[in-house]
This record gives structure tokens, C-alpha cells and sequence, in this order.
């Protein structure tokens, strides 16, 4: 699941990790999004935007997720995967892909020109996060691309540079593996050291390559 923050927190792998472990039962919105997308009226796969505000959602989802990380809104770009084949002859279900954008309490909310705005170009969005995750799929996965790189790299170190090419920032890798902020800055500068890089476009660089 990548994820980014502009201004705020990165608090995504945070929130997604409550949302999986039970509220997302109660996101009614995300749910029925979901199944428009799947089929429209016609019949045919779509892509559908939501936009909730905290208030709608049910008391466990909004005081897990939104009071507790300070947020205030959700936009929800859905659509038919299409690289998700069907699920089951005559199931009706495909593979579904989703883009969210959330805003923070301190940030102002969506208005009426950003709505449209992300509704216009929704589509070429969700074409190029499907180009990222089919070209990530074609890759050796990044621990065996640093590994074969660099053997000198210890496991945390490799883990480290794993989750900041997945676009994670310092709080969100140390979340992710129990650790402090300057832990993961520590191992990272010793994992740069190794690859004879500074900066985290170059460690983008030599594992594309």
C-alpha cells in the first residue's frame, strides 16, 4: 500500500492497519463505491468517487481512525482493476483498485473546484498507479535487488531501504517496524554508506536499474 504525506503526518499505514483489523465492517460508503464500481447501472465496470466527512462514518471507524489521527475527510477514487480478473465464473466480483485522499483537521476541506478537479483527471490517476504496481510486480522484489547489491547490508538495514522505496518517510518506517525515528534514520545513513549513495533518488536508481 503506498502512501504519502503533504503537511501533515503520514499516519496512512497507521490508519490502514485499524481499518483491516475490523472498522472497515462499517464503512458502508467505501462498500457501496465498491460495488458500483464493479457494475454500473448498464452493467459495465466503472469508476466511482466518494467523499465522506468523519461525521459519517459509524463511532468505532470514527473514533479509531479519524479522532485519533486527527483527520477529517476522505476522497475515494474506486475502479474496476484492470488487471483483476473476476473472482469466480459468475461471481460478479473483479479486482478493484483505490486511490484515497484524506485531509487533516488543520488543512481546509475539499471544495466544490478540488472535487471536480480530482474527478477530472480520476482516470489518468488510476492509470498510472496501475502502471506503478504492474511494474513493481515485474521487479525483483527490492530485498533481493539490495541484497544482491550490497551483501554487506544487514536485515534491518535492507528493511529500512525496502520501506523508503515504497515512499515511506521516517515516522511511517518506524511504525512499520517498531522503531524509532532516529533508528531508522541511523540504519538508513549506514545503508547509504554501503551503497555509496546520499540521497533516497539515487537508492531509487540503483534498484530500478
Amino acid at each position: 500500500m503506498p502512501q504519502a504525506s503533504h503537511a501533515a503526518p503520514d499516519i496512512a499505514l497507521d490508519c490502514w492497519r485499524i481499518y483491516r483489523n475490523g472498522v472497515y465492517r462499517d464503512d458502508t460508503h467505501f462498500a457501496q463505491a465498491c460495488e458500483h464500481a464493479r457494475h454500473d447501472e448498464h452493467g459495465v465496470r466503472g469508476t466511482v468517487m466518494t467523499h465522506c466527512l468523519a461525521g459519517d462514518f459509524g463511532t468505532a471507524h470514527r473514533e479509531q481512525i479519524y479522532a485519533a489521527h486527527s483527520l477529517s475527510e476522505r476522497l475515494s477514487i474506486v475502479s474496476a482493476d484492470r488487471g483483476g480478473p473476476d473472482l469466480g465464473s459468475g461471481s460478479g466480483h473483479c479486482g478493484l483498485l483505490a486511490v484515497n485522499l484524506y485531509r487533516h483537521r488543520a488543512q481546509p476541506r475539499f471544495d466544490a473546484g478540488e472535487l471536480d478537479t480530482v474527478l477530472g483527471f480520476a482516470g489518468s490517476l488510476l492509470a498510472v498507479v496501475q502502471r506503478h504496481l504492474e511494474l513493481s510486480a515485474e521487479r525483483l522484489p527490492a530485498a533481493q535487488r539490495l541484497q544482491q547489491l550490497c551483501p554487506q547490508l544487514t536485515q534491518r538495514e535492507r528493511a529500512v531501504c525496502e520501506r523508503l522505496l515504497r515512499g515511506l518517510n521516517f515516522d511511517g518506517v518506524a511504525a512499520d517496524l517498531g522503531l524509532s525515528a532516529t533508528s531508522v534514520k541511523t540504519y538508513r545513513d549506514r545503508a547509504f554508506g554501503w551503497l555509496g549513495i546520499h540521497h533516497r533518488n539515487e537508492l531509487f536508481g540503483l534498484v530500478v536499474d
